[in-house]
């Protein structure tokens, strides 16, 4: 995964962290893809 990609996800998760609380599952499941992404590298 190059740069841009980890920049995406960052932003993504950032806006997530920061809208209602509905999101939360998504929150998880996009902070779990990004951690399992992190390891890849």
């Amino acid at each position: 995964m190059d740069f841009i990609h980890f920049y995406l996800y960052y932003i993504i998760f950032y806006k997530f962290t920061y809208s209602d609380s509905n999101s939360q599952f998504l929150k998880t499941v996009l902070k779990d893809s990004f951690w399992k992404e992190k390891e890849k590298r």
